[in-house]
């Protein structure tokens, strides 16, 4: 039985803030995934996902989370955790997730971080390199 997530989003210029109440497990893993793909606006917009009102993360949650970051960073966005609870962020750590997603204490540390963040450094092109 899939379980119903509180989501919300709001677009800010140049970030859209989703925000979710509840478990993000196996059973609501599915809600998330499409709720993110219908308020992200554009493929290369920079996300963040409020935390601070998730009880529990499972591996379901975290797959969702890292699939939205690869997606993001792929088209030239990023995505920006913010605000987990203690348990929610040790699951975070101890999966390694921040080692991909900036974590953040609070919804506006991750706002601030990325409405001025830069865009990804570019590899040097062949042009580049030889000159």
């Amino acid at each position: 039985m899939e379980k119903r997530l509180g989501l919300s989003s709001q677009r800010l210029p140049g970030t859209t803030l989703i925000s979710i109440e509840g478990d993000l497990d196996v059973g609501a893993a599915g809600q998330f995934d499409a709720y993110v793909r219908q308020a992200r606006r554009e493929p290369g917009d920079h996300l963040v996902i409020d935390l601070t009102e998730v009880r529990f993360l499972d591996s379901a949650g975290l797959r969702v989370l890292l699939h939205t970051n690869t997606y993001a960073t792929r088209h030239g966005g990023s995505v920006r955790l913010a605000g987990p609870r203690r348990t929610v962020e040790k699951v975070v750590r101890l999966a390694k997730i921040d080692q991909h997603i900036p974590v953040h204490a609070t919804t506006a540390d991750a706002l601030r971080a990325a409405l001025t963040a830069e865009p990804p450094e570019q590899p040097p092109t062949q042009d580049s390199a030889t000159a």
